[in-house]
């Protein structure tokens, strides 16, 4: 797969086209979105759409925090996955968590949930009771 990104640099008065990326390997992950441009290329190439469900969304908010070194632990990270959003394991909400320790002493707080059209009116500000 070649990358859509191409240029002209101009250098010393000479025209040089720069073609885009080469991508080779046996496996690729495209982490560009689900609306990408190679992965939109891909998807109408192979027909990874057909037979799938439609396209899901969800919304995330991110905090970060100054706390004091003594409860700073460098390098501790924490994932959840359904806490604190779903009240039994068949909950039809989903999402979670992260929590990350930064140097030199911040904490990074996030929370992720899916967005479905009959919980419209769910606020994530209300997950972090802020």
């Amino acid at each position: 797969m070649v990358t859509f990104l191409t240029s002209i640099v101009i250098l010393f008065n000479i025209y040089i086209f720069i073609g885009g990326m080469e991508l080779l390997g046996k496996q690729t992950l495209f982490a560009e979105g689900a609306r990408g441009s190679c992965s939109e290329t891909l998807i109408k190439k192979y027909n990874l759409r057909k037979d799938k469900d439609v396209q899901t969304y969800g919304l995330g908010i991110k905090e970060v925090w100054t706390v004091p070194k003594d409860t700073f632990k460098a390098g501790y990270i924490q994932h959840t996955v359904g806490w604190p959003l779903q009240n039994s394991p068949l909950s039809d909400t989903f999402g979670g968590t992260f929590l990350y320790h930064q140097e030199p002493n911040l904490v990074l707080l996030g929370n992720l949930f899916h967005i479905y059209i009959y919980s419209y009116y769910s606020l994530i500000l209300l997950n972090l009771n802020i």
